[in-house]
């Protein structure tokens, strides 16, 4: 993701930064695919800026793997329920083909959740593309419809156009609060999957 992509996605999560206190006194948490760098408690535009221009978007697209490594910090909390532990919604803002596996990540966790027992909705993973890659779309749509058969995640899926994103992302995480936030028809219908 680079050029107007990249700005597109920088300029959707610094809104969604700047509305997180309605949804989260914490902020959000980003993560990129390609850079180790991360920061938590992100509450302004102003920290999505500076973030985004310390991170050059480059390479390949491991989702897989940077997933995992966030599933990795959350999913023991809630398996150990030592301390309450906040529901989460990942949104992962792709524009190309993932390069390596996300549907065992996905599966593996909630296998993990089932078995704790944990209430649901406590995990959110919605996937939106940015761009129009046709690969991209076609893997979201095969991990949409491998996860939906196979394992019975429940899963929807809808193009994200580039002019509707940031209402997108404003639907996503509002989504995950308010499930009648998806049936909205004034915003559009995102690509994902939550698991439930």
């Amino acid at each position: 993701m680079a050029g107007r992509l990249w700005c597109q996605a920088r300029d959707a999560l610094a809104a969604v930064a700047e509305a997180s206190p309605q949804f989260d006194a914490d902020g959000v948490d980003m993560y990129f695919l390609n850079s180790e760098r991360r920061q938590k408690n992100i509450r302004t535009r102003n920290e999505v800026v500076r973030l985004f221009n310390e991170v050059l978007p480059d390479g390949a697209t491991p989702t897989g793997r940077r997933l995992q490594q966030v599933l990795d910090e959350y999913i023991p909390r809630v398996e150990q329920r030592m301390t309450p532990v906040k529901p989460i919604n990942i949104i992962v803002i792709t524009d190309g083909d993932p390069t390596d596996n996300v549907e065992s990540v996905i599966v593996n966790a909630a296998q993990r959740l089932h078995r704790s027992q944990v209430p649901d909705r406590i995990l959110g993973i919605q996937f939106v593309q940015i761009g129009d890659d046709p690969k991209a779309t076609q893997a979201l749509r095969e991990l949409d419809s491998s996860l939906e058969h196979r394992y019975q995640i429940r899963v929807s899926s809808a193009p994200c156009l580039v002019k509707q994103f940031e209402d997108t992302i404003v639907k996503v995480l509002w989504g995950a609060i308010d499930k009648h936030v998806d049936r909205r028809d004034e915003l559009p219908q995102l690509q994902g999957l939550r698991i439930n």
